[in-house]
């Protein structure tokens, strides 16, 4: 075991802080990354709100995570007083949760659930007419996080009320949560490019955010991982990981595991992390040895015993901070929202779970590549992913710039003041794609990049589009069993969009009377 090590730049950077709405430093953990007792927002006239932590203790490690990011993300966005209006459900709700004896039904769904009424119906009686709201989108967070007893079915036929309507309304559903949901494209491009692929950020980080892109882990699954996790194929030759299976108030288990092949740019940072963590901590028992080393240690931690095969494993609770400190000098903007990017691990797995929706995999792919048993916990994907396009296709209809856009893709030719200006031709086989209004120089490919580019409208020409998808095709093919970068993600996305393009000129819409 190694001395009792205490790192003051670790501790320094382990500090839980956020800043608030109207621009404070608010605390919320302590330096050892624990969620501080009591939480101080301050106000602009001089009062602070204060949030008692210690009376929202779920016992039960996933949900209390969910709730601290629950209230970090109200405190980032909303009044204090609001924040304090919110937190107030909570209170009761935690109270009932532990007033209520499990063993008297049949499943955890329905223990949520009559705690979720009970409290309800207790304060409304009390005239408490506020405690509702915050409970059920605290409700549907703990859906998308695939916290279990959080049923969608439920959701939305006894809690869910639409209310999806005007300008406002069309802002959430085109931003998709750009705080909290999956990321797009462009995002993951600039994650790899500007995050992964910058050697100035530590190679943890880096093999970190490579682990969340491509397999959507949980971060108690990333923290149980160990070196003998990581092998060597011979006879396939390739490289694995055996990813932890980890089941509710089982966090401590590494009985069953999932096997992954693993990418090649992930390989190569595995291999230069396992290699710099055998300098740093030679010690370690090969055995028990993680992928991503505990940093801070204290005497009460390295005097308890039971948490011996554990004992240099770090803990899931830390890996976002870290995460967030490590990249914040280099977080690159969203060309989607404007704002820095909210790395976080289960935007990430949201990520993987809307993609593969999104391409196509039945309920039981979507189970697998997740690691569920239960089909009912990746139901959400599907049901929140359709419901957006159909609530996005909806709400757009009714825009006058959307309608001047449908219009340029109908009637390119004959639309007063069209700015899809210029001709884009493809050089591969020299015919007609669409039009760009880009005004400024671009470096996409003509017949790739311009398919997922929303600057770029198709032609009327079925055969142009069909040879370009000859040609995308043949590429793929090309570069499929030597590249793992994102020009096979850029390809894909091309092949989508080419045969949208297909779709499109193959059913004219009728002209508007």
């Amino acid at each position: 075991m190694p001395e009792n090590i205490v790192i003051e730049q670790e501790i320094k950077s382990e500090i839980r802080k956020i800043k608030s709405r109207l621009g404070f430093d608010v605390h919320i953990s302590d330096e050892l990354g624990n969620t501080l007792q009591k939480i101080t927002v301050p106000d602009t006239v001089g009062r602070t709100f204060h949030i008692y932590m210690d009376r929202l203790d779920f016992k039960n490690e996933e949900l209390n995570d969910m709730l601290v990011q629950f209230i970090e993300f109200r405190i980032q966005h909303y009044m204090p007083s609001t924040i304090l209006s919110n937190i107030k459900a909570f209170y009761p709700f935690v109270k009932v949760y532990h007033e209520t004896n499990k063993d008297d039904f049949d499943n955890t769904e329905l223990f949520i659930s009559h705690v979720l009424e009970r409290t309800i119906s207790l304060e409304v009686e009390k005239g408490n007419q506020r405690v509702k709201e915050p409970l059920i989108i605290f409700y549907k967070h703990c859906i998308i996080h695939e916290i279990i007893g959080f049923n969608l079915d439920y959701y939305y036929d006894s809690l869910f009320e639409r209310r999806a309507s005007g300008r406002n309304a069309y802002q959430r559903v085109l931003q998709y949560d750009p705080e909290l949901g999956p990321y797009v494209d462009s995002e993951i491009a600039l994650i790899n490019e500007k995050l992964i692929k910058n050697e100035k950020i530590p190679i943890e980080t880096r093999t970190l955010l490579s682990i969340y892109k491509t397999f959507g882990l949980r971060p108690i699954q990333v923290a149980l991982l160990r070196e003998t996790d990581f092998f060597y194929d011979e006879i396939l030759d390739e490289y694995y990981l055996n990813i932890p299976r980890v089941k509710q108030n089982h966090f401590r288990r590494r009985d069953e595991f999932t096997k992954r092949e693993v990418p090649d740019e992930i390989v190569v940072l595995i291999k230069d992390l396992i290699k710099i963590n055998k300098q740093q901590y030679p010690d370690a028992p090969v055995e028990i040895r993680p992928i991503f080393f505990r940093t801070l240690y204290t005497n009460i931690h390295i005097n308890n015993k039971s948490n011996t095969p554990y004992f240099y494993h770090r803990l899931a609770k830390h890996f976002e901070h870290v995460m967030k400190d490590a990249c914040k000098e280099y977080l690159p903007i969203s060309p989607r929202t404007g704002e820095f990017l909210n790395l976080t691990a289960y935007r990430f797995r949201y990520t993987v779970g809307t993609q593969a929706v999104l391409d196509g995999k039945s309920e039981t792919e979507v189970m697998a590549l997740l690691d569920h048993s239960n089909p009912g916990s990746v139901k959400h994907y599907f049901k929140l992913t359709h419901e957006f396009g159909d609530v996005l296709n909806e709400l757009t209809n009714s825009r006058v710039e959307q309608k001047s856009f449908v219009a340029a893709w109908s009637k390119k030719d004959d639309v007063k003041g069209n700015i899809y200006t210029t001709d884009i031709i493809d050089s591969e086989t020299e015919t007609l794609l669409g039009g760009c209004h880009l005004t400024t120089e671009c470096n996409y490919e003509p017949g790739v990049g311009c398919y997922g580019c929303g600057d770029f409208v198709p032609s009327r020409n079925k055969t142009a589009h069909t040879r370009a998808k000859n040609v995308i095709e043949n590429r793929i093919n090309e570069i499929k069993d030597n590249s793992t970068g994102h020009t096979p993600n850029q390809l894909t996305t091309a092949l989508y969009g080419a045969e949208a393009a297909i779709d499109y000129s193959s059913n004219p819409r009728k002209k508007e009377k």
